[in-house]
Protein backbone atom coordinates (compact mmCIF):
# COMPACT_ATOMS: atom_id res chain seq x y z
CA UNK A 1 0.00 0.00 0.00
CA UNK A 2 2.94 2.34 0.36
CA UNK A 3 3.38 2.60 -3.44
CA UNK A 4 -0.25 3.28 -4.17
CA UNK A 5 -0.69 5.67 -7.13
CA UNK A 6 2.97 5.64 -8.21
CA UNK A 7 2.59 2.82 -10.75
CA UNK A 8 -0.31 4.40 -12.62
CA UNK A 9 0.14 5.14 -16.33
CA UNK A 10 -0.43 8.70 -17.47
CA UNK A 11 -1.81 9.41 -20.92
CA UNK A 12 -1.83 12.52 -23.07
CA UNK A 13 -4.66 13.31 -25.42
CA UNK A 14 -3.43 14.64 -28.77
CA UNK A 15 -5.95 16.51 -30.84
CA UNK A 16 -4.60 16.50 -34.36
CA UNK A 17 -5.97 18.98 -36.87
CA UNK A 18 -4.91 17.12 -39.99
CA UNK A 19 -7.68 18.59 -42.13
CA UNK A 20 -6.36 22.15 -41.74
CA UNK A 21 -4.33 23.30 -44.73
CA UNK A 22 -0.76 24.37 -43.99
CA UNK A 23 -0.35 27.74 -45.69
CA UNK A 24 3.26 28.35 -44.72
CA UNK A 25 5.60 29.26 -47.55
CA UNK A 26 8.77 27.26 -47.97
CA UNK A 27 11.32 28.55 -50.49
CA UNK A 28 11.01 31.14 -53.19
CA UNK A 29 8.86 30.78 -56.26
CA UNK A 30 11.09 30.76 -59.32
CA UNK A 31 9.49 32.17 -62.44
CA UNK A 32 11.50 31.22 -65.48
CA UNK A 33 10.00 34.13 -67.41
CA UNK A 34 12.59 36.90 -67.59
CA UNK A 35 11.78 40.55 -67.99
CA UNK A 36 14.49 40.92 -70.63
CA UNK A 37 16.49 38.38 -72.58
CA UNK A 38 20.22 38.30 -71.80
CA UNK A 39 23.04 35.87 -72.46
CA UNK A 40 26.15 35.68 -70.22
CA UNK A 41 29.10 33.57 -71.37
CA UNK A 42 31.50 31.84 -70.89
CA UNK A 43 30.47 30.37 -67.58
CA UNK A 44 32.77 29.76 -65.77
CA UNK A 45 34.78 32.79 -66.86
CA UNK A 46 38.47 33.41 -66.38
CA UNK A 47 39.64 36.62 -68.09
CA UNK A 48 36.69 37.90 -70.11
CA UNK A 49 32.94 37.77 -69.67
CA UNK A 50 30.50 38.55 -72.48
CA UNK A 51 27.07 39.97 -71.75
CA UNK A 52 24.57 40.11 -74.60
CA UNK A 53 21.41 42.12 -74.11
CA UNK A 54 18.69 41.57 -76.68
CA UNK A 55 17.11 45.02 -76.96
CA UNK A 56 16.03 47.48 -79.62
CA UNK A 57 18.58 49.83 -81.17
CA UNK A 58 19.00 52.98 -79.11
CA UNK A 59 17.77 51.41 -75.87
CA UNK A 60 20.03 51.83 -72.86
CA UNK A 61 20.97 49.06 -70.42
CA UNK A 62 22.63 49.22 -67.01
CA UNK A 63 24.99 46.31 -66.38
CA UNK A 64 26.13 45.64 -62.81
CA UNK A 65 28.28 42.75 -61.60
CA UNK A 66 27.98 42.02 -57.88
CA UNK A 67 30.01 39.65 -55.75
CA UNK A 68 28.37 37.20 -53.35
CA UNK A 69 28.34 39.89 -50.62
CA UNK A 70 26.27 42.24 -52.82
CA UNK A 71 29.17 44.62 -53.50
CA UNK A 72 29.36 46.12 -56.99
CA UNK A 73 32.60 45.13 -58.71
CA UNK A 74 31.62 46.45 -62.16
CA UNK A 75 29.00 48.90 -63.41
CA UNK A 76 28.37 50.40 -66.85
CA UNK A 77 25.68 51.89 -69.05
CA UNK A 78 25.54 50.74 -72.64
CA UNK A 79 23.48 50.92 -75.81
CA UNK A 80 25.45 48.07 -77.40
CA UNK A 81 24.02 44.57 -77.83
CA UNK A 82 27.25 42.94 -76.59
CA UNK A 83 29.52 44.07 -73.76
CA UNK A 84 32.82 42.41 -72.84
CA UNK A 85 33.94 42.69 -69.21
CA UNK A 86 37.53 42.09 -68.11
CA UNK A 87 37.30 39.74 -65.12
CA UNK A 88 41.02 39.12 -64.63
CA UNK A 89 41.07 41.43 -61.59
CA UNK A 90 38.03 39.75 -59.97
CA UNK A 91 38.59 37.32 -57.11
CA UNK A 92 37.63 33.73 -57.79
CA UNK A 93 34.03 33.01 -56.84
CA UNK A 94 30.37 33.47 -57.65
CA UNK A 95 29.06 36.72 -59.12
CA UNK A 96 25.68 38.00 -60.24
CA UNK A 97 25.30 39.91 -63.51
CA UNK A 98 22.29 42.25 -63.31
CA UNK A 99 21.03 43.89 -66.47
CA UNK A 100 18.37 46.58 -66.20
CA UNK A 101 16.50 48.19 -69.11
CA UNK A 102 13.25 50.10 -69.42
CA UNK A 103 11.49 46.72 -69.82
CA UNK A 104 12.78 45.29 -66.52
CA UNK A 105 15.69 43.52 -64.87
CA UNK A 106 17.32 40.12 -65.40
CA UNK A 107 19.97 38.43 -63.28
CA UNK A 108 22.40 35.65 -64.23
CA UNK A 109 24.82 33.84 -61.94
CA UNK A 110 28.38 33.38 -63.18
CA UNK A 111 31.49 31.75 -61.71
CA UNK A 112 34.88 33.43 -62.11
CA UNK A 113 37.87 31.10 -61.90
Amino acid sequence: MANKGQDETQTVVVRSKSNIKNNRTIGIKNNDVKAINIKVYPNPASDLLNVEVFMKNGEEADIVVENILGQDVYAAKTTEQKTTINTSSFNRGVYFVKVKTAKGTSVEKVVVE
